[in-house]
């Protein structure tokens, strides 16, 4: 595993288990959300107080498993992700470079926080990548270009995108055709819908839609 990241050695040091388990617990108790109102409660923040400041973090056994999972899943990730030809960005590099260590510095605590999220993260695209290659073995265009078009939209996900400050949903029509389309919303699963066909994309084959309008 290659990463630009320079390791820090001098104490104090923690066990990246101990620490992992410690994360997972904070990830949870903030309803898996790494920020919250109060900042001395954001994910972080909790972390570097059980190591630094003696402020417990109760941990339970769920959170130790989780932590073995992450420290086995994330290294193996970011292997196959450089294998296949993919690329990962610095700060995840540099989270997954702590993660396959085994022993953690107290200033990077604040790093290695982001662990959990990052495992979540890659398990709900790995869950995304898996229902697009089941049903894109069978998918077929819905229609012509311009073609208008009434389905159930079955979510498999919805993605917001800054750009275009929309969300990109990606899902099929309960027969295994897979369809995908912005909207200012999110469209909830088995949702009735009408559209317009703007186009196509192939492997897998998929029928991208426009004019989102929800059946009432």
């Amino acid at each position: 595993m290659s990463s630009n990241y320079i390791r820090r050695t001098s104490s104090p040091m923690f066990n990246i288990l101990d620490v992992l388990a410690v994360c997972c617990a904070a990830f949870r108790i903030n309803n898996n959300l790494m920020d919250t109102n109060d900042n001395a409660y954001a994910t972080k923040n909790l972390i570097k107080a059980h190591f630094l400041d003696s402020k417990i973090v109760n941990v339970t056994q769920e959170d130790i498993d989780q932590a073995e999972k992450i420290k086995q899943y994330l290294p193996q990730r970011m292997t196959m992700t450089l294998l296949s030809g993919g690329q990962m960005s610095d700060f995840c590099t540099n989270v997954v470079t702590l993660v396959a260590a085994n022993t953690v510095h107290h200033l990077e605590l604040g790093i290695i926080a982001w662990a959990p999220k990052l495992y979540a993260d890659y398990l709900q695209r790995d869950a995304v990548t898996e229902q697009v290659s089941i049903h894109g073995i069978n998918s077929k265009i819905l229609g012509s270009v311009g073609d208008k078009i009434e389905l159930t939209f079955h979510l498999i996900e919805s993605k917001h995108t800054s750009m275009y400050d929309s969300y990109y949903h990606t899902g099929h029509d309960g027969n295994g055709n897979l369809v995908s389309f912005y909207s200012k919303i999110v469209i909830p699963n088995g949702i009735k819908i009408k559209a317009r066909i703007k186009k196509y994309f192939q492997n897998p084959t998929s029928t991208i839609l426009h004019y989102i309008r929800v059946q009432k």
